[in-house]
């Protein structure tokens, strides 16, 4: 049986990539990856912006990883562990807690690690 998954999903407030319907050479990191999604730009400093907005939170799974500062985690998290690219408006916690609109002007993006990697250690030594 053979199973097709939609590259890009919308659900409510949320733009969902499928991360294994974008091609990048082999040894990507999550930066090569978003350079390939369709309303997603990154400039020479690494600030990211989709749609025009400013991203100023990267997720792993939900929790943040390795500070405030995105480029860290673009550049050092490789592509073949991601599974899915979420992009929302950014939300306070109590925003999320409550389900209120978040900020549209600054989007935060949740990588979700593929399962079988989702355990120990991860990134570029």
């Amino acid at each position: 049986m053979l199973k097709s998954v939609a590259p890009v999903t919308i659900k409510r407030d949320t733009l969902e990539f499928n991360v294994s319907s974008f091609k990048t050479k082999k040894d990507a990191n999550v930066e090569d990856l978003l350079k390939e999604l369709p309303g997603v730009e990154i400039d020479d400093d690494g600030k990211i912006k989709v749609n025009g907005k400013e991203v100023n939170k990267i997720l792993v799974n939900g929790k943040p990883f390795f500070g405030n500062d995105p480029s860290i985690t673009t550049k050092n998290l490789t592509k073949d562990i991601i599974e899915k690219i979420q992009i929302v408006d950014t939300k306070t916690k109590s925003e999320a807690f409550s389900g209120e609109a978040g900020d549209k002007e600054n989007k935060t993006i949740n990588l979700t690690i593929k399962e079988e990697n989702n355990r120990g250690v991860f990134g570029r030594v």
